[in-house]
């Protein structure tokens, strides 16, 4: 996979007057507590899994794509693995207008990058280009933003906090195949209980809650280059044609596809 070469790097943000970057790598395991900026984030992973969980879901952002957070988003994030980012702020007048012109600048949503998105990102992390070019690319970037598609990577989560301790637990654990009484006992709830609260409260049933919850953990396991037949295994899938079957009903393009950046 490529990486950037020749690139600005700086733990810290890096202000620009009406606009600001961050290059940075988050050692695996790192974790960012909730906060928020006043400026519209895009955050562009170029190596490892960056795990973004807000309020109300969490976004798993694979290398090679990217996550928009509008201005004033709470949000924190856990590097699943090593993970090396280049982030933007837009913060001046005309680029929140900017912003408003684009459907889903009002809501957190994963980005699938294409290439003239992550050279114009990665551009305005080199030396070479002024000021005046820089605010052009910063322009383009915020026109092209509207023309990439989502990426289905964010798992919403309860609301209720007895549903959203339960559903924590699997994904911690990893406990795929934990029998459903054994899920809705974490929740204090009988097994209808919990299947009723759980679809009301989410939006999905628990069974299609857990397998997406699998195909985007599947993402950082595939990055950390794990054979489909050894994530089918760990995942609990009945073969690895199942998995890659169902990865591509998901994400539109098989496991491997998508990883090597082929998945638009």
């Amino acid at each position: 996979m490529p990486q950037p070469t020749g690139q600005t790097v700086s733990p810290k943000r890096q202000s620009f007057g009406d606009w600001s970057r961050l290059a940075k790598t988050y050692a695996a395991g790192t974790v960012v507590a909730p906060h928020a900026h006043s400026a519209g984030q895009l955050l562009f992973i170029t190596q490892g899994v960056l795990l973004v969980e807000t309020e109300h879901a969490r976004w798993t952002v694979p290398p090679q794509q990217s996550l928009w957070l509008p201005p004033g988003q709470q949000h924190g994030f856990y590097a699943a693995s090593e993970t090396v980012l280049r982030g933007l702020y837009f913060g001046a007048p005309w680029m929140t207008d900017a912003q408003a012109r684009f459907p889903h600048a009002h809501e957190v949503h994963a980005i699938a990058v294409a290439p003239l998105l992550r050279e114009l990102v990665l551009g305005l992390f080199e030396s070479q280009f002024d000021t005046a070019t820089q605010r052009s690319m910063l322009d383009l970037v915020l026109k092209v933003l509207p023309r990439m598609a989502n990426l289905p990577t964010n798992l919403p989560l309860p609301s209720d906090t007895r549903l959203r301790q339960a559903a924590m637990a699997v994904l911690t654990e990893r406990a795929w195949g934990q029998p459903l009484h054994m899920t809705a006992a974490l929740a204090h709830m009988s097994e209808r209980s919990f299947t009723r609260n759980f679809k009301s409260n989410v939006g999905l049933t628990y069974r299609s809650w857990r397998q997406r919850a699998r195909l985007i953990v599947s993402l950082d396991l595939l990055n950390a280059e794990h054979s489909v037949k050894h994530i089918a295994h760990v995942l609990g899938f009945a073969s690895s044609a199942a998995y890659v079957s169902a990865f591509g009903q998901l994400f539109g393009s098989p496991p491997g596809a998508f990883v090597s950046g082929k998945e638009g």
